[in-house]
């Protein structure tokens, strides 16, 4: 399937402008849109004063990009997720550090949220932030039959991680992981006081 880079750039484009009608397209169905426009739905959400909310659909595009990205064989990809979770989540990562009590609670409904809707859109975007698809005709993913374990194996570390976060320092700001199938390594940003 062909990834279309123009259509995910104009729709965050939108959302970031507060096109209402844009917003309320994602919105009706947020399992077809990819992580790079729930990431800027989330900053949208959260400039308007709905901080969990915006917590919700933050922590959801970072665990979706998080996943896609397990799919992809150009590792170069991790790189360009962390950038998009920093771009959008200084600001809500900044809340989440001041609220954890919500956090714990958003996070548990993003985790059951994501096992129970079926993503629809192309995975292959992530392919967009690597080298391969600066540099080569070719983009290279696991097998599509391997999405769902994958999606479960990042979404069971990406919860260990959080919860492993915050026993040891009660300070997260970002679930970050660079490849949770090969080394189990789920933090990359845990926030000390």
């Amino acid at each position: 399937a062909d990834i279309d880079k123009e259509r995910i750039d104009k729709i965050s484009k939108e959302i970031s402008n507060g096109d209402i009608d844009t917003i309320k397209m994602v919105m009706k169905d947020p399992n077809s849109f990819e992580p790079p426009i729930l990431f800027a739905y989330s900053e949208q959400v959260f400039k308007s004063g709905n901080f969990d909310v915006a917590m919700f659909w933050y922590y959801t595009a970072q665990l979706r990009a998080r996943s896609d990205a397990n799919k992809s064989l150009d590792k170069s990809v991790h790189k360009g997720v962390t950038g998009l979770s920093v771009r959008y989540g200084s600001v809500i990562g900044k809340y989440a550090l001041e609220n954890q009590t919500k956090l714990k609670d958003v996070m548990k409904n993003v985790i059951e949220w994501d096992k129970i809707s079926e993503r629809s859109y192309n995975p292959k975007w992530v392919a967009l932030l690597g080298d391969e698809a600066k540099f080569s005709s070719v983009i290279r993913f696991v097998s599509p039959n391997k999405y769902k374990t994958i999606n479960d194996e990042v979404r069971k570390g990406w919860e260990a991680g959080f919860e492993t976060a915050m026993k040891r320092r009660k300070n997260v700001i970002s679930v970050d992981k660079a490849n949770v199938l090969a080394t189990s390594r789920l933090w990359r940003r845990v926030v000390t006081e």
